[in-house]
């Protein structure tokens, strides 16, 4: 009677540090998800917890880090590439505050959809 309480109490402790782990320690798969071409160039950014952080555009020619400049009277915000000399993206609506959130929302949106699992590396 006293070794089937002591094995029931064991299982009942394996299974809550399976569900711990599986629930609570497992890192999620979105943190490798930190490149995607979007609005006609590439972007990549870092993970601060669920944050995104470090978001940057980059020319599709030479991969230079892409400028900004805001354009009030039309509400658009124009993406430039220093070491080309030319323009590579335009996000429509705002300044450059409103088309970095463009794609931070864009980002988020693809892993609320599962959509970025197709753009990680596959180990």
């Amino acid at each position: 009677m006293n070794t089937t309480y002591i094995t029931l109490g064991v299982v009942l402790l394996l299974i809550c540090i399976v569900l711990y782990y599986v629930f609570f320690m497992a890192k999620e798969d979105f943190y490798k998800y930190t490149k995607d071409n979007l609005y006609t160039v590439p972007w990549q950014w870092e993970w601060k917890k669920k944050d995104i952080i470090n978001l940057e555009c980059h020319c599709p020619t030479c991969n230079e880090v892409l400028v900004y400049e805001n354009d009030y009277l039309l509400h658009k915000t124009y993406f430039l590439c220093p070491s080309c000399d030319s323009q590579k993206a335009v996000i429509g609506g705002g300044d450059s505050k409103y088309a970095f959130g463009i794609v931070r929302r864009e980002i988020n949106r693809k892993i609320r959809t599962k959509e970025y699992k197709e753009l990680i590396p596959k180990v």
